[in-house]
């Protein structure tokens, strides 16, 4: 199984991905994180990770402001590493 998270708040500009990044590769996850704009980051880890490794991602940097998190459990995709994708442009 994976988990799909969408977390939302002062959660971009501020390492967030980085941050994310550095936890899934100590902690062997597969998958990615990306901005989605509108103050979301996306992120998909697999296999599922602990209750200890999502409380540790929701937290985020010193300089992040967690909002609010949307988690859903999702099928393995078959990711090989871990990434930061390119983020997603929002056109207003």
């Amino acid at each position: 199984m994976a988990i799909h998270l969408f977390i939302h708040g002062l959660v971009q500009g501020v390492g967030y991905r980085y941050y994310v990044k550095r936890i899934a590769e100590m902690y062997k996850l597969k998958g990615y994180v990306r901005n989605l704009g509108l103050n979301t980051v996306e992120v998909w880890l697999e296999p599922d990770p602990n209750r200890d490794i999502l409380m540790e991602i929701r937290k985020g940097p010193l300089l992040a402001r967690v909002e609010r998190v949307e988690e859903k459990k999702e099928k393995d995709k078959g990711f090989k590493d871990f990434k930061i994708l390119e983020s997603v442009r929002w056109e207003k």
